[in-house]
Order: structure tokens, then sequence, then C-alpha cells
């Protein structure tokens, strides 16, 4: 049976906790609405040449999938080589 000192113990402990998760929870939250109105003020331009780099790469991306799921190499091994540098590397378009 629980002694009137383990007793009160218990209930620091659990206002503490309770105490520490709303706080916890109110600092996380004041952080995500300070990130979220940093980033809604933060413009990039966005140009053509990103946006087809970007897509050159999501096809090289499912490339190399796609062959290592058929065939159980990636695209850098096949013996019909791909000319672009793969796994991580980035390729630019000429601008």
């Amino acid at each position: 049976m629980a002694t009137q000192e383990t007793q009160l113990l218990d209930e620091i402990i659990v206002n503490t906790r309770r105490k520490m998760i709303t706080m916890g929870g109110t600092a996380l939250a004041g952080l995500a609405f300070a990130g979220a109105t940093k980033a809604y003020a933060q413009t990039t331009a966005i140009t053509d040449n990103d946006i087809l780099n970007f897509a050159l790469n999501l096809e090289y991306l499912e490339a190399q999938f796609y062959t290592l799921a058929v065939s159980g190499v990636t695209i850098d091994k096949l013996t019909t080589p791909i000319p672009v540098a793969v796994n991580g590397a980035r390729r630019e378009l000429s601008r």
C-alpha cells in the first residue's frame, strides 16, 4: 500500500509531466507558426530551367528504379550505358 509520501511524490511527478508537455506543445506550436509565416513571406522565383531540371532528375530516378526492379542492376551498370552521372550526381541543363 502506498504511503502518504509516495502519493505526494506521484502527484508532483504527474503535475510536472503535465506542465512539461503543455509547455513543450505551446513552444512547438509557436515554432511552427513562426516557420509558416517566415516561409509564406519568402518568395523564390522558379525559372523554367529549374522546372526542366526537376523533370529530368525525376525521369532519371524513375529509370533507376524500374531498371533495378527488372534487371537487378542500376542504370550506370547497364550494357547500354545512359550518358549521365547517376547515383546522386546532378546534371544541369545548359543555359
